[in-house]
């Protein structure tokens, strides 16, 4: 027998209580709403990249950041370290520039003092050979053979001639500047000669002439110091290349000359032993711009200068030192593209010693 079993009534749940409908916000005046975006805000609107929206700028941190960086322990050592360092290097170049400039004005004195003794010696030589030709000019045994007067008979005069011509040769020898000496007489009157021992008939009308024309400013006198003498260096068989100038005096009685010649060897010596350093160039320059040049070469270094080349007698630093009136002086010029201090020396017979050194 089946028993019919009831299902229990299922309980209700309680019914919550309903809440209280929410108030509607009162609505705000027309002056307190948010002003309408315009068209042109709208367009100015963009999504920024997702990159920079996790990034979080604080401007004060970036700057205390930053200070604390340059003031780090790091940077204080370093700044210990450099300030010393930079300072040495500063005393160290203020010291080279006045050091260069003390050495720069020392070198111009020694140079200048050494032109100065070379200057002088060539001046008391040149003195010493104005001296043997006015002593012969005015010596009444050579004034006599200016007028002719040889002796009677021919061994008369070949040994007056000879004892003249020894007279000359040992005044050559004594002075190692005089390198030839002449007694030019008029024709009919054999010359006197240290260049050669031949006989050389007089040639003073002509060469009275000669000088006039090539070195008399005024046509009547012919000065004492000339740079050459072609018609003598013809007559004898003499070479110009063998002397640098020549010192010449009128006898007294006006009938002959003495003439002296400087020898080039002698003069050219003394400038080799003048030693301005490597690349230096040293010069003697007459009055009438005759040159003698001595370049101080390195080992192994040739000359750049071409035989016979005129190296300073066109030069417009040359010519404003024989137009000055002072006698020595030194400055800085530019010659054949180079930067050389030039120093210059001027001896009483006008001629001029120079130095050109190179700096850089």
């Amino acid at each position: 027998m089946k028993i019919a079993l009831k299902k229990p009534k299922s309980e209700e749940t309680p019914k919550l209580p309903k809440l209280p409908k929410k108030e509607k916000a009162p609505k705000l005046p027309k002056q307190l709403k948010e002003p309408k975006k315009s068209k042109d805000s709208k367009k100015m609107n963009f999504k920024l990249p997702q990159f920079m929206k996790n990034m979080n700028f604080d401007k004060n941190e970036e700057k205390e950041r930053k200070a604390n960086a340059l003031f780090s322990l790091r940077n204080k050592i370093f700044a210990c370290f450099l300030v010393p360092v930079v300072f040495m290097i500063a005393i160290g170049i203020i010291s080279y520039l006045y050091a260069a400039d003390g050495m720069s004005e020392k070198f111009k004195e020694t140079a200048q003092q050494t032109g100065n003794m070379a200057i002088q010696y060539l001046d008391s030589s040149c003195t010493y050979i104005q001296s043997e030709g006015m002593g012969y000019a005015f010596d009444s045994s050579f004034e006599d053979y200016f007028w002719g007067m040889l002796g009677k008979s021919e061994a008369e005069k070949a040994l007056i001639i000879q004892d003249n011509r020894i007279k000359l040769m040992t005044s050559q020898s004594a002075n190692p500047f005089i390198y030839n000496l002449h007694l030019i007489t008029k024709p009919g009157t054999q010359m006197i000669t240290t260049a050669s021992g031949s006989k050389f008939d007089g040639i003073y009308d002509t060469y009275h002439e000669e000088m006039l024309s090539l070195y008399s400013e005024d046509g009547r006198n012919v000065p004492k110091w000339v740079d050459t003498h072609p018609l003598l260096d013809t007559h004898i068989g003499q070479s110009p290349d063998d002397y640098v100038i020549t010192y010449q005096t009128q006898a007294n009685n006006k009938f002959g000359y003495v003439v002296v010649d400087v020898d080039k060897d002698a003069l050219l010596g003394i400038l080799q032993d003048m030693d301005f350093g490597e690349g230096s160039i040293i010069g003697y320059v007459t009055a009438t711009g005759k040159e003698l040049i001595s370049e101080n070469l390195a080992e192994g270094q040739t000359s750049q200068l071409e035989e016979g080349e005129i190296v300073f007698a066109q030069q417009e630093f040359y010519l404003d030192s024989i137009a000055s009136e002072d006698l020595n002086g030194a400055k800085e010029v530019k010659y054949d593209g180079k930067n050389y201090l030039y120093i210059f020396n001027i001896n009483h017979i006008k001629s001029i010693f120079i130095d050109l050194h190179c700096i850089w």
